[in-house]
């Protein structure tokens, strides 16, 4: 596992990136021609608060095969939720600042 500060700069740098999607995806659920209903969708705000996080981790995993060359380990993955959880007002901001 890499030393736990890099990972956690690394981890927050692509969470601020996850954030930085709302606005895209908001576009997107703001369309009148796109039916919500198809894909189960009952809350926008539970919606994008799930769609941030799955970016947010796709992101962390993405960017930490491409830096040390592998897969992240368990272990960096379940540090890596844990950040996002504890980063959880900051989804929320952002999905506020939608003004859903």
């Amino acid at each position: 596992m890499m030393e736990d500060t890099g990972l956690s700069d690394l981890i927050n740098e692509q969470i601020d990136e996850a954030i930085n999607t709302a606005p895209y995806m908001s576009t997107l659920f703001r369309n009148p021609t796109v039916d919500k209903g198809h894909i189960g969708v009952t809350s926008e705000t539970d919606f994008y608060l799930g769609a941030m996080w799955a970016t947010a981790l796709n992101l962390i995993v993405l960017r930490i095969t491409q830096r040390y060359k592998r897969r992240p380990s368990d272990t960096e993955q379940i540090i890596a939720l844990k950040i996002i959880y504890n980063r959880a007002p900051d989804f929320k901001k952002a999905i506020q600042n939608l003004g859903l």
